[in-house]
């Protein structure tokens, strides 16, 4: 009773995280789709909430909110249906830094000859979404963050440099873990055969070749063919007998008959 009661209590439980990931999702991508109509109708739709909605996304991610909005949709999707990326790990962090890479570059193009402080270009990131995509920075304020100390450091053509030497690294590492993993893929998939190896024996220092005659003091030896090699599916089912093991096989398929 004990058994069956916990594995009931297993089964619940399991039932209900399959719920509430299921209830993420929907809620995700309903909130990921009115931000969407959001992003490309502004105030058409939703009016003065709808620019507010617009300002804000464009204000934190720049013009790259429809990417985010886009993303959560399909995580959404993902929620519900229980299903995953199948990406790995070290993947993931692959892609996740290229974009962040480029979103870096649009950032630092988009704020390129404002002289200004750290506040001031942090709130002009965000303020520049006022007027919609058009006007957008480049990764909003998020981006922001981290665009104006580096830009500060290295100036605006150092960023550029080690930004761009870093997203052809990470574009490097992608393109060399597809690599791998095709070819990985590839040998799992060629077929393999399972055989034993006999090999061939030849009299040493005589090179037979097919069947000749060899007169040897009067008496002529006939070669014999070289010794066929030998493959077998499965080397447990190939055994040498001896004759006295032979003649007792015959002996004993004599009585059976």
């Amino acid at each position: 009773m004990n058994g069956l009661g916990r594995k009931k209590e297993d089964k619940e439980n399991n039932n209900q995280s399959i719920f509430t990931k299921e209830t993420l999702g929907v809620v995700l991508v309903l909130f990921a789709t009115l931000c969407l109509v959001c992003l490309i109708t502004r105030d058409a739709v939703f009016s003065v909430p709808g620019k507010f909605v617009n300002a804000f996304l464009f204000g934190c991610f720049g013009v790259f909110a429809y990417a985010v909005v886009i993303f959560a949709v399909i995580m959404g999707v993902l929620l519900i249906t229980g299903k995953k990326t199948g990406f790995s790990s070290k993947r993931k962090a692959l892609f996740t830094l290229a974009f962040c890479l480029i979103a870096l570059i649009a950032h630092v193009i988009s704020m390129s000859g404002k002289n200004l402080n750290y506040g001031e270009y942090l709130a002009t990131s965000y303020d520049m979404a006022s007027g919609g995509f058009s006007t957008a920075s480049g990764g909003g304020l998020f981006v922001a963050l981290i665009a104006y100390p580096i830009s500060a450091l290295l100036t605006d053509a150092g960023c550029y440099v080690i930004t761009g030497i870093a997203l052809a690294a990470t574009a490097y590492f992608i393109v060399k873990d597809y690599t791998e993993i095709n070819s990985a893929n590839k040998n799992k998939s060629e077929p393999k055969f399972k055989s034993s190896f006999v090999k061939e024996e030849k009299d040493a220092g005589v090179d037979i070749e097919g069947e000749r005659d060899y007169p040897v003091d009067g008496v002529v030896l006939t070669a014999q063919p070289p010794k066929q090699k030998l493959f077998v599916n499965d080397p447990e089912d190939f055994t040498f007998k001896n004759k006295r093991e032979l003649a007792k096989d015959d002996g004993s398929q004599a009585l059976k008959l």
